[in-house]
């Protein structure tokens, strides 16, 4: 390069790049981002005594297998969230794995920052509470605690049952071919149809009425009160007392008017009918495919129609027997 002379004129050049001032300034990108190439496996981790921690999102931390700079009790990661089966505004579905419970994390486009809990795997230190392969369901476990609720479908070949239980009173619902159910044991057979059982307290109520009836309506068919054949031996009965009244007081006796009007009126509230009849009514299985979209045309043809209700709040029982 050619050098100038002391007081000799010369030029300079300069190159440069602007930015605005209101756009923050951003060192150039040297190395690229890591990037992460599939799934990887986890442990729930909470602090230590807790046997669940979360936050007001249900988010989780975990420890990956790899870090071992973590020590117990460490939130190893930065807040997951869990995918749900369904999520929405006041509705959804909410699971929280506990400590010690493997899960399996993705990564958003492949984004190491932007870790999320696809789902739980079982592993040999933690084996499903069932595993016949006959029964599935849902079983919780009570935090600090060794209570628990399940919900079980058994689909054991003409043994069909769901038991919903619950540790505390020992109170379950079974419905269908009821056995004794151990842990993971089926035990013998205890009976068919339902029970409803527990061993503390109980209440059934119906602020509208309820029937107790063990009058036959094979294949569930018939509307959920149909007390027609309660209502007729209610209307054989008034018949009679009618005819009792009537001959007692033919023969100077008191009658049993006050016993006939309870009869009487008792008939009359058990005999009205609810519900409604506008609606387009259903076109069976084609006119459904055609419309299976169609949320409002659902709605409009299914759920209409009369069905049998009382005027008071009644509780009959009645038995052919």
């Amino acid at each position: 390069a050619d050098t100038l002379g002391v007081g000799s004129h010369g030029f300079f050049l300069n190159r440069f790049e602007g930015q605005l001032h209101s756009v923050p300034f951003r060192s150039p990108a040297e190395h690229s981002k890591p990037k992460s190439l599939g799934q990887q496996t986890a442990v729930v981790v909470t602090p230590s005594g807790h046997e669940v921690f979360t936050d007001t999102l249900n988010r989780i931390c975990v420890r990956f297998h790899w870090d071992r700079l973590s020590q117990d009790g460490d939130l190893g990661s930065c807040w997951l969230r869990m995918m749900q089966p369904s999520s929405g505004p006041d509705w959804g579905s909410v699971h929280v794995p506990r400590a010690g419970e493997e899960v399996v994390i993705t990564f958003l486009d492949n984004d190491i920052d932007r870790p999320l809990v696809m789902g739980q795997v079982y592993g040999g230190h933690k084996p499903a509470w069932h595993s016949s392969g006959l029964m599935a369901g849902y079983k919780s476990k009570e935090v600090g605690g060794g209570g628990f609720n399940h919900w079980v479908m058994d689909d054991s070949t003409g043994q069909v049952r769901t038991q919903i239980h619950s540790s505390h009173g020992h109170t379950q619902l079974n419905l269908g071919y009821l056995i004794d159910q151990r842990g993971n044991n089926r035990g013998g057979l205890r009976g068919t149809g339902f029970e409803l059982r527990t061993d503390a307290y109980g209440a059934l109520r119906a602020q509208q009425g309820l029937y107790l009836s063990t009058w036959k309506r094979s294949g569930a068919q018939g509307a959920q009160i149909d007390a027609s054949e309660a209502q007729q031996q209610l209307k054989n009965s008034e018949q009679r007392v009618k005819t009792l009244s009537d001959t007692a007081q033919q023969h100077n006796a008191l009658p049993m008017q006050e016993g006939l009007d309870s009869l009487t009126q008792l008939n009359s509230d058990a005999d009205v009918t609810y519900g409604s009849d506008d609606g387009t009514p259903s076109q069976g299985p084609g006119e459904q495919q055609r419309n299976g979209g169609d949320t409002a045309w659902a709605i409009r043809s299914g759920g209409r129609g009369k069905t049998p209700g009382y005027q008071q709040p009644l509780l009959i029982a009645s038995s052919p027997a």
